[in-house]
């Protein structure tokens, strides 16, 4: 067996890529779901944009998770089709259990988008309020950028997810350290 080789991240890449078992009714299921969210968080997002009747914050919202949760599924769409365009969508070739865990793992990666999204959203606000020396008036630039950070969040969630699965552990140490409590680290 090959030893893994290391991606750009410095990150370890598997030795074998990712399988997608499914069965034929799943993948169609799952396109379809996808195909759904992408236009209709498309044409949300767009929407959002010509809504000048309803406030910035529900317009930035509403808008952010819907661009989110279009890009996460152009994103899975693009991921299913290459894998099985590559031959590593398998049908009927595994256990009930690994079948059931690749249809939640492919439908739950838009809701966790969303999310992520509405997080990127509040997270845009609390930036806003934290630099701000008066008390802020969120203006109509606030859901373009909400928007637009939306959409890179929703597109990378996959990665962010990854990111945290991989062990991103902080110990209690680590944060009195950060924070000057307790003992620090020796000087090197």
């Amino acid at each position: 067996m090959d030893s893994p080789e290391s991606d750009r991240r410095g990150t370890q890449a598997p030795s074998r890529p990712l399988d997608y078992w499914l069965r034929p009714w799943q993948f169609h299921v799952l396109v379809g779901y996808y195909l759904v969210l992408l236009s209709g968080g498309t044409i949300i997002s767009a929407t959002v944009l010509l809504w000048r009747s309803q406030p910035v914050m529900t317009r930035a919202i509403v808008g952010g998770v819907s661009c989110g949760t279009a890009a996460n599924a152009a994103y899975y769409i693009r991921r299913v089709y290459k894998n099985a365009i590559q031959g590593r969508l398998q049908f009927f070739e595994a256990s009930t259990a690994r079948i059931a865990g690749t249809f939640l793992y492919l439908a739950s990666r838009p809701l966790i988008a969303a999310l992520l999204s509405t997080a990127a959203v509040v997270g845009l606000l609390v930036g806003l309020v934290t630099v701000s020396t008066s008390a802020p008036s969120v203006r109509e630039g606030f859901v373009y950028s909400a928007i637009l950070a939306c959409f890179a969040v929703g597109y990378s969630a996959g990665a962010v997810l990854d990111r945290l699965d991989a062990g991103t552990y902080v110990s209690p140490e680590t944060v009195q350290n950060a924070l000057g409590i307790g003992k620090r680290p020796r000087d090197v």
